[in-house]
């Protein structure tokens, strides 16, 4: 008798905190720790050959969690180059006149920009997960609707793994190949039997009982788009040059983008009327993405100038999250969705471990390197890194001249993780603005202020002043 049976593994869906309002959909592997990824069986239809099975994988529509209104003026201002929070000065060297000055850290020097290829992912996997990675990578790049992972006598314990290994294969090729932005969040498989014979084969464009994989374009209009992709990264690679320092190239590609891109709410409502939008494509191109567009797009762009990026899942405020991991002098985090929705800032550029654990927390099944340094962070760069509670006003002030010598009018800070959440009493006194105004006066500056603070009970551990 053939029999076909239809399962579904449960996906991690990756949204963003509640606060931000970005999120994402990505396959996700039944060795996730986020909920119950068991296949779940029903049965769709029967004949009398041979046995068969498909399986699949669900795409869920993403709950919107927080209005458009979200994004602050600074974001639409930014984009026609007025916002001063993206106006930064990428030297290393200006320090505040008079009194106390503040000198930023070295950075990791320059070199020429070579282009590197990831495969961050693959490193981390088994052997015969690598070897569906590899057959799958050559199948997306030839736009092949199937491709063939095993044939031949196997049994049942081989079958069961691969019935893991390829989800988990697929997963790792989308998150290594940020430039295939024509791979489908979905994808199927189909294991038949005929005797002691086992063929199993991943469904990338096609139907498999009823349910429809396809790439997210034709492949002529595959080759038109990743024009448009590649005219896009040349326009960022335009403003770059062999001088300066990975940490300014960086914060260039960065601020490029959040200049250029907007949050999908569209996509992010309903995942599959929108699948560029998890794309780099999406973010570069179109201007529109959700974190897996962003995250995909600064990968892409650093790899190909030499910077080693990955990418990071994992969760935020009780949500799912993807971001970055990006490699200068050793390896920090980075979170441009997030940067993108307080305001176009940089309270996530080049941040530890540590300091991002305060609201992320990395998938536990997902390995990513670990990040012990702030001194590449933009806090830090800009005098705004706050590590000892009795210095705020200090710090404050050091920082405000600086961006005030830089021809800015907004400086922001970053409190040290080793600070217990920052200023809770502070806070509940008005403390804060009381220091903000003071340090604004000894900076020479007067008039009124806008203080920028995300939201969290726990108490300050972000802000921005401007003036």
């Amino acid at each position: 008798m053939k029999k076909f049976m239809l399962y579904t593994l449960s996906l991690l869906l990756i949204f963003s905190l509640a606060g931000c309002g970005k999120k994402r959909a990505a396959l996700s592997t039944n060795i996730s720790s986020a909920g119950d990824t068991s296949p779940v069986e029903s049965t769709v239809s029967e004949d009398d050959s041979s046995e068969a099975e498909s399986f699949e994988s669900s795409l869920v529509s993403e709950p919107e969690s927080i209005s458009a209104s979200s994004k602050s003026s600074s974001k639409s201002s930014s984009k026609s180059g007025t916002s001063s929070s993206k106006s930064y000065s990428t030297s290393s060297t200006s320090t505040p006149s008079g009194g106390d000055t503040f000198t930023p850290p070295s950075e990791a020097s320059g070199s020429a920009m070579q282009k590197l290829s990831s495969a961050y992912r693959r490193s981390l996997l088994s052997e015969n997960q690598k070897r569906i990675y590899d057959s799958l990578k050559t199948a997306v790049l030839n736009f092949d609707s199937s491709v063939v992972i095993r044939s031949g006598a196997y049994g049942e314990a081989v079958i069961n793994q691969d019935k893991t290994d390829y989800f988990i294969a697929y997963e790792a090729l989308k998150y290594d190949c940020p430039e295939y932005f024509w791979m489908s969040n979905s994808v199927g498989v189909q294991i038949s039997t005929s005797g002691s014979n086992v063929t199993i084969t991943v469904i990338l464009d096609g139907t498999v009982n009823g349910n429809t994989f396809s790439y997210t374009c034709t492949k002529s209009e595959k080759d038109q788009k990743k024009s448009q992709l590649d005219a896009a990264i040349n326009s960022v690679k335009s403003k770059l040059n062999n001088s300066m320092s990975l940490y300014q190239r960086e914060l260039i590609v960065h601020d490029f983008i959040m200049s250029k891109t907007e949050y999908d709410y569209t996509a992010a409502s309903n995942p599959s009327s929108r699948p560029n939008a998890f794309t780099s494509y999406g973010a570069l191109v179109e201007g529109k993405a959700v974190c897996e567009g962003y995250s995909k797009a600064l990968m892409l762009v650093l790899n190909d100038i030499g910077i080693e990026t990955v990418t990071a899942i994992g969760t935020s405020q009780g949500q799912a999250h993807m971001w970055n991991m990006v490699k200068l002098d050793t390896w920090y985090h980075v979170d441009i969705t997030w940067n993108d929705t307080v305001g176009s800032t940089h309270y996530y550029f080049n941040v530890s471990t540590a300091l991002i654990s305060y609201d992320h927390t990395v998938e536990a099944s997902f390995k990513i390197p670990e990040a012990k340094s702030m001194e590449q962070s933009f806090a830090v760069k800009n005098g705004g890194y706050i590590t000892n509670a009795g210095d705020l006003q200090k710090v404050m002030t050091n920082a405000i001249k600086l961006a005030k010598s830089q021809n800015l009018k907004t400086a922001e800070f970053v409190v040290s993780p080793d600070i217990s959440y920052v200023f809770p009493a502070d806070k509940k006194s008005g403390g804060l603005d009381n220091t903000i105004k003071a340090a604004l006066s000894a900076a020479g500056l007067s008039g009124s202020y806008t203080k920028s603070a995300p939201s969290d009970s726990r108490g300050t551990k972000y802000f921005s002043v401007s003036w």
